[in-house]
């Protein structure tokens, strides 16, 4: 498992995950991010993603999948919906369909998205929500890591991310440093 958190403060937004990995019950650190940026094709719009659950859904989304563009006044929420989470969805079946799995061997996760200066989650069955609020968490000690994103508002949103992940790695086994914290 892994922890994902996402602060938005002044239209921008800053996702940060940490770098617990579990192969065959031996808990592990990887190397690699869990926290990635893509770009729209034509714009070059950044999408900041973070990833929580089968680490071969993270390969995919960073490597496998194309965001789409965004036409120009385009909704934002609806993008995400139709320019984001559909083409990643496409990308993990098709991996999932060359590889024959089925049913419970299919990869599972969730996604936090930062776009446009705004957080929205990509849950598991691909339902795509946004909060009111200035902050999220996906995964691993996601309740201690909002509990401190409540609790920091007045910390620099970089601090605030920082926090959470290390409040998350001191009540969650699942959750481990060295953390990577991006600014979109």
């Amino acid at each position: 498992m892994t922890l994902i958190v996402g602060v938005v403060k002044n239209n921008e937004v800053w996702i940060g995950g940490d770098s617990y990995m579990e192969i065959n019950q031996i808990s592990q650190t990887t190397a690699r991010p869990k926290v990635f940026r893509k770009f729209e094709p034509q714009s070059g719009r950044p999408v900041l993603i973070g990833q929580c659950g089968d680490a071969m859904l993270g390969q995919i989304a960073e490597f496998q999948f194309d965001v789409l563009e965004r036409p120009e006044g385009g909704d934002i929420f609806r993008h995400v919906c139709d320019g984001i989470a559909q083409p990643l969805l496409n990308a993990i079946n098709a991996r999932a369909e060359s590889l024959k799995l089925k049913g419970k061997d299919w990869p599972r996760g969730r996604f936090l998205i930062g776009y446009e200066g705004r957080l929205f989650i990509i849950d598991r069955q691909f339902y795509v929500s946004e909060t009111t609020g200035e902050f999220n968490s996906i995964g691993a000690g996601e309740d201690a890591a909002l509990g401190c994103l409540f609790a920091t508002k007045r910390l620099a949103p970089t601090a605030r991310a920082q926090k959470a992940l290390e409040a998350a790695a001191k009540y969650s086994s699942l959750v481990a440093p060295p953390f990577h914290i991006e600014k979109l």
